[in-house]
């Protein structure tokens, strides 16, 4: 019984962790997409500024999407006794913030939020902007 518990906890974690790599690969090939049209919109001044905003606004949803992606996908060091701070990333090379560490608890909100403030800022001085 417990085996068939299992199966399907780690069934479920593989169908969200589907649905968050599919949701971040539709997010970069919608801002790749509107950096084109902002880059060929030369002369329509509003058309630019909404496309930069709208830029803006998708790369913010990309921060928060992928950050809970790797809490999703690192919830096994959810209340073990001092988790590594640094873990491998989930796709790729490199290193990456452990979401369940103390540090890393403190690092990512504070993280997001100076995120949001760079792309909140960027937008607005698209926006009134001549």
């Amino acid at each position: 019984m417990e085996q068939v518990k299992n199966h399907f906890e780690r069934f479920d974690q593989e169908n969200d962790s589907k649905k968050y790599i599919i949701t971040l690969k539709t997010l970069i090939v919608t801002i790749l997409v509107l950096i084109i049209v902002f880059a060929l919109s030369n002369g329509h001044l509003l058309l630019t500024n909404l496309t930069g905003v709208l830029i803006m606004m998708l790369c913010m949803m990309y921060t928060h999407t992928s950050a809970m992606y790797i809490k999703r996908v690192y919830k096994y060091f959810e209340g073990t006794l001092n988790p590594p701070v640094s873990v491998p990333k989930p796709f790729g090379y490199g290193r990456c913030i452990n979401p369940y560490s103390n540090p890393g608890k403190r690092m990512i909100p504070i993280i997001l939020v100076c995120t949001d403030a760079a792309f909140i800022s960027c937008a607005i001085f698209i926006l009134f902007s001549k």
